[in-house]
This record gives structure tokens, C-alpha cells and sequence, in this order.
């Protein structure tokens, strides 16, 4: 829904700067202590020009990575 939202409201340049940058939700974490830990983690894509975070996605820590959401 909201990146839906994004692209109806915000036009992109193709010379525009993104930042892209993931974080873990600390309470979905499980197994902290050992190498089978899963937790959600959110990805953000954030336009430098309007100031704006044109897109979000959500994954799994042991099911994907950020490099594989971005390529998706």
C-alpha cells in the first residue's frame, strides 16, 4: 500500500540520488544467541531530492537478505 502510494505521489529523475538502508525490528528477534536467529527486517529506499522514502520492504532475516530484496 504505501508503495503504491510512493510512486503515484513522488516522479523520480533518472539521475536521482537514493539512499537504501535496512533495519532489524529488535522484538522480532528469536534465537538471539546463537546462529539459527531469525528476526523481520524493514529495507527503505529514501529520495534525496523531495526528501522523501519512496519505498519499504519487509523480510525475514533467515529467509532473505537486503541485497536479495533490492535485486527483487
Amino acid at each position: 500500500m504505501f508503495n503504491q502510494w510512493a510512486r503515484d505521489y513522488v516522479s523520480l529523475e533518472q539521475s536521482e540520488w537514493l539512499a537504501i538502508d535496512g533495519k532489524s525490528i529488535k522484538c522480532t528477534v528469536s534465537n538471539y544467541d546463537n546462529a539459527a536467529q531469525n528476526f523481520v527486517s524493514v529495507v527503505s529506499v529514501f529520495s534525496t531530492a523531495p526528501g522523501l522514502t519512496i519505498s519499504l520492504s519487509q523480510f525475514k532475516h533467515k529467509d532473505n537478505s537486503e541485497i536479495t530484496v533490492l535485486q527483487a
